[in-house]
């Protein structure tokens, strides 16, 4: 038999009879051979889209990459914290004032750049937490997040105005 009326898969596994079904490498049956095949080649995708990732970050932050000749410097990266307000819609992690406030302190701790403190018109609980940070926490820049709505803006102003470096995110 010549190798054009073999099976691919006795030409894959270097010459064993494959069994009835399968495709054989080294004993294994069809199902488990296509799933190392397949969970090989992913592997093989995410160290490759990984190392795609790490080029493009280090050509963006090399120092002797040419920049865009624009007001936009993009080695300035800021962070910015969405925990108090986005991730205390997950379920059960709702927080009192008090851990709201000790969490804020300890991002600008951390350096973060800007926290997003709540969403100032939801409740009076969120406005309340809002405020407290934005007059106890130094550092960072404290927004609340607002709707496109007069009302929304102005309460959500209200809560940040003593902050020293504020801001108001608007939807």
């Amino acid at each position: 038999m010549d190798d054009l009326q073999r099976p691919l898969c006795f030409l894959l596994t270097g010459g064993a009879v494959p069994r009835l079904g399968g495709c054989p490498s080294k004993g294994l049956e069809t199902r488990q051979y296509i799933m190392t095949r397949v969970a090989t080649a992913s592997i093989r995708a995410v160290v490759a889209f990984l190392f795609g990732v790490f080029l493009v970050i280090y050509k963006c932050f090399h120092k002797e990459m040419d920049m865009p000749d624009n007001d936009a410097d993009i080695r300035n990266i800021r962070i910015f914290d969405t925990t108090l307000r986005d991730g205390e819609q997950s379920p059960g992690a709702t927080m009192t004032i008090e851990e709201k406030l000790r969490l804020a302190r300890q991002l600008a701790r951390l350096g973060v750049d800007i926290i997003e403190a709540g969403f100032a018109i939801a409740s009076d609980g969120d406005f309340n937490a809002i405020k407290l940070i934005a007059a106890e926490v130094e550092g960072p820049v404290i927004c609340s997040l607002a709707r496109a709505k007069e009302g929304d803006i102005k309460r959500a102003h209200e809560a940040i105005k003593d902050a020293p470096r504020r801001r108001i995110h608007t939807f």
